[in-house]
């Protein structure tokens, strides 16, 4: 590696192992004891994100920097050594399947501007990697805390689903699309952007009763009625990266109002307050981000399709500009051999001597059934005019050249007929 590689990759480590000291302090804050997992728990998707952003060949790297960080944050909580290396050992895994998942199926692993991409992220990051490294992480805990087994799985596996998918697309996005949008939107979009990040944050504070504390009958019914409303108008105007930061902000107001026996959640007990929260995000959370893809392949689309029929217009301004410019007459015909169009020449002569017959041929007509009634009436070389405009029309030949004669009253006159594919795309 080279010196600047160097350093990227030693500011990076320094850097994830920071982020990962500062989410595990941040989970311990959301525990609620006796139990060991957390409502919230930041580090294993600052590493699955750190792993999605970076080369697979510097992984180990990171993980390792991640170690450190781990044992200051871990073990002032007073574990045993082994369980606190034990739960290194399944935060890393969940990283590792999440972010080998995602890399495996995704053709994009850093980003989220299609269902399918999306999709994804959901299934590996989001429900895979927590469901399989929970049953280690749990065993763990059950073997050295004495805890039930299935209550620790349970816990720490809707934990870190909630996590992998609020967390890790808002890192993610912040990390590849944050400095190129801040640099190119105007100060209209930033300001916009300002104001309804304001809006969710006052709502969100209010909803969940972090600025009146006040009692609510129906648990969520005021998140989808007050809140939904600004998170899918964050989503509209500023697709992915708006959307994950908007489910971001309103998760941690609730996860912390409900932490502090605050909002909808803080008239059921504890466990099933924090379990009925977590579940709510993930359902709001999951449709949303699928949302904001789907919005980004419509744009795209939309926009693919714009510049299609910009292109399609500027080919028919070239076709009639390249027809017109020709001193000899001119058809195009479709597939079938239909004339589809034909140049001022052939107008002006009103297609007469354009076929084996002194009857007009015109825009609309089949040129190839000209030449077939011609072959039914025995006319000299109308077989061979058949079999040459149609392996052209078929794609068979590159090129065919013919010489007839026709017949105008009592005189007679030969012409030269060449038939290719053209150019320019015809209009279908």
């Amino acid at each position: 590696m080279s010196f600047r590689s160097v350093r990227v990759t030693a500011a990076t480590a320094l850097l994830v192992a920071v982020a990962y000291y500062v989410g595990a302090n941040f989970g311990f804050f959301l525990r609620i004891p006796p139990s060991t997992p957390s409502v919230l728990w930041p580090p294993n998707t600052i590493l699955t994100a750190t792993l999605l952003l970076t080369p697979p060949r510097r992984w180990w790297i990171y993980l390792l920097a991640a170690l450190p960080a781990h044992l200051a944050a871990e073990l002032g909580m007073e574990w045993p050594a082994s369980l606190v290396l034990a739960l290194f050992i399944t935060n890393c895994s969940e990283a590792l399947i999440a972010a080998a998942g995602v890399r495996w199926f995704s053709d994009a692993p850093g980003r989220f501007d299609t269902l399918r991409r999306v999709t994804v992220f959901i299934v590996a990051a989001g429900l895979v990697a927590p469901f399989l490294s929970s049953f280690v992480d749990a065993a763990a805990v059950a073997a050295v805390q004495d805890e039930p087994y299935w209550l620790v799985w349970r816990v720490r596996f809707f934990s870190n689903v909630l996590t992998e998918l609020m967390l890790g697309p808002a890192i993610i996005l912040a990390v590849t699309a944050g400095p190129a949008w801040l640099r190119s939107a105007s100060r209209g979009r930033r300001l916009e952007a300002a104001l309804l990040a304001v809006a969710l944050v006052i709502v969100g504070a209010w909803v969940f009763g972090v600025l009146i504390d006040r009692p609510v009958n129906i648990p969520g019914a005021s998140v989808v009625v007050f809140l939904l409303p600004l998170i899918l108008l964050m989503t509209v105007r500023f697709g992915p990266g708006g959307a994950s930061l908007a489910l971001l902000s309103t998760s941690l107001i609730a996860i912390w109002a409900s932490a502090h026996g605050r909002g909808p959640f803080a008239v059921l007990p504890p466990a099933e307050g924090v379990q009925a929260l977590q579940i709510l995000l993930t359902m709001l959370i999951v449709p949303i981000l699928c949302l904001a893809a789907v919005i980004v392949e419509l744009h795209q689309a939309t926009r693919a399709l714009g510049e299609r029929l910009e292109a399609l217009r500027a080919s028919e301004v070239l076709k009639s500009a390249i027809l017109a410019s020709l001193s000899s007459s001119v058809a195009v015909l479709d597939r079938g051999g239909r004339i589809i169009d034909v140049n001022a020449v052939w107008t002006r002569d009103g297609g007469e001597f354009a076929g084996p017959t002194s009857a007009r041929i015109r825009v609309g007509d089949n040129y190839l059934d000209v030449w077939r009634e011609a072959a039914r009436r025995a006319t000299p070389h109308a077989d061979e005019a058949v079999a040459g405009i149609a392996a052209v029309l078929g794609g068979a030949r590159l090129g065919f050249a013919i010489d007839y004669s026709a017949h105008a009253g009592a005189a007679e006159r030969w012409f030269a007929m060449s038939v290719v594919p053209p150019s320019f795309p015809a209009p279908r």
